[in-house]
Order: structure tokens, then C-alpha cells, then sequence
């Protein structure tokens, strides 16, 4: 694959790693919950920009804000800013390792509408 949006190489990974991952899951989800999060700003609208295997975390958050959340947060798999999206939206970015030049043109995009970003990423 090219590396690009919603593309990903295992090829990297062993068969023992992905087990190493999957099994130490737990310990992970346990880690997270446990951190410090900074107050998001107050606004009217919420979405997740992620592509590839980043779009999992965006949907459970999604869903737990169905769940308890008097807001949708829709979840976005698309380098293309929507137009709705302005000043009154908290935009989170979800991507592995925050360097894809997608990722960066995105993040670029979203800063000229004014909306507040907040990047997650692991790298």
C-alpha cells in the first residue's frame, strides 16, 4: 500500500507481536483511562476526523457519546472539511502516527476554520 489515508503495513508486526498487542490491551485501556485530560472548550459541536485503524477509537468514542452525551459526535473518515465545521466546533484528530502528510493538510484546513483540534496520537 502507499502508506497514505486508511492504508496500513502489518508487514512490520510478527505474528508474536500482534499477540503481544492484542493481549496487553487491558493494561493499555486501564493506563488511559487513568490520565490526566485537559478541559475541552466549551462549544456546540463535536466531531472525530480518523482513517484506518484509528476509525475503531473513534467509534467507541462516538458511541459512548451516544450513550452519555447529550451531543452526536460524528465520526469523519475524510481528509475533506465539511462545511459546518467552524469557531463553535472541537475537532480531534485521531491518527497513529500524526506525521501523514494527509493528516497535516487536514490539520492546516481545520485551523483556517477557526474550530478548536485536538490531535491524539501515539507517535
Amino acid at each position: 500500500m502507499d502508506g497514505g489515508i486508511g492504508s496500513c503495513d502489518f508487514g512490520h508486526m510478527s505474528e508474536i507481536n500482534i499477540r503481544e498487542q492484542i493481549l496487553s490491551f487491558p493494561e493499555h485501556a486501564s493506563f488511559s483511562l487513568k490520565a490526566e485530560i485537559p478541559e475541552v472548550p466549551s462549544t456546540g459541536k463535536v466531531c472525530v476526523f480518523s482513517f484506518g485503524y484509528s476509525t475503531t477509537a473513534a467509534d467507541i468514542l462516538s458511541a459512548h457519546a451516544d450513550t452519555y452525551s447529550d451531543r452526536q459526535v460524528p465520526v469523519i473518515e475524510d481528509s475533506r472539511v465539511p462545511g459546518w465545521i467552524d469557531g463553535s466546533t472541537v475537532a480531534i484528530i485521531l491518527s497513529y502516527d500524526g506525521t501523514e502528510k494527509d493528516i497535516l493538510s487536514l490539520y492546516d484546513s481545520l485551523g483556517r476554520t477557526g474550530c478548536h483540534r485536538i490531535c491524539i496520537t501515539s507517535g
